[in-house]
């Protein structure tokens, strides 16, 4: 992520972006055996409401996703850190489903 951003920031540009397509795919896959969910229902769901509340973060508060992705990754720069977001945002769908 943070090579493709440092290149955007910079004022590169992407040929073809996947998500601009809108081809349907699994950015992002939690998995686990039933046997597990029906041992543990209840941190299951304490999971999956955690995961739900992180999703809605990065969709609704982009100061706090800086900050947070900011302090992990090092990064100070804003340019990156903006267009790190903006990347990876797009890929990310603002509601959680479970299949």
């Amino acid at each position: 992520m943070i090579p493709n951003a440092q290149a955007i920031a910079r004022g590169y540009h992407y040929l073809i972006y996947g998500p601009d397509l809108r081809i349907p795919y699994a950015s992002t896959a939690f998995v686990t055996k039933r046997s597990t969910i029906a041992k543990r229902p209840q941190v299951m769901a304490n999971y999956m409401r955690a995961m739900a509340e992180a999703s809605k973060v990065m969709h609704t508060d982009r100061e706090f996703v800086y900050k947070v992705l900011g302090k992990n990754l090092r990064i100070t720069d804003r340019s990156i850190l903006g267009a790190a977001y903006n990347a990876e945002i797009k890929a990310l769908e603002p509601r959680l489903s479970i299949r």
